[in-house]
């Protein structure tokens, strides 16, 4: 049974092939260039030049590889961080947390 279709659809393959003869197909008349850039409104292309004026950061990426260090003279001790927690620490604050994770992080490196 397959090889009976097989075999009807090959004959009729070359009647469909001579009707697509590519008139039908459309045409590009002319190629777009490569490298341009798209037209866009005019005060689409100026947002595009202000935001290439725009400081860059040097290093992209997360943040949570980057370094921090703390400084006891220039702390930033006034009000409360966003989760209410008192910007100004106490010194046993600073002994025992902050101090104690900062040389245990140093350590495992």
């Amino acid at each position: 049974m397959k090889a009976l279709a097989r075999e009807k659809f090959d004959s009729t393959k070359a009647k469909f092939v001579a009707k697509v003869n590519g008139s039908d197909q459309p045409r590009q008349l002319a190629a777009p260039p490569t490298n341009a850039l798209p037209r866009v409104a005019p005060h689409l292309a100026r947002n595009v030049v202000e935001q290439e004026k725009l400081p860059k950061a040097a290093k992209d990426g997360s943040r949570f590889s980057s370094r921090v260090t703390w400084c006891i003279t220039k702390g930033d001790r006034e009000d409360s961080w966003s989760w209410d927690e008192p910007r100004d620490w106490q010194q046993d604050e600073w002994d025992e947390v902050i101090l104690s994770t900062r040389r245990s992080n140093t350590s495992r490196h």
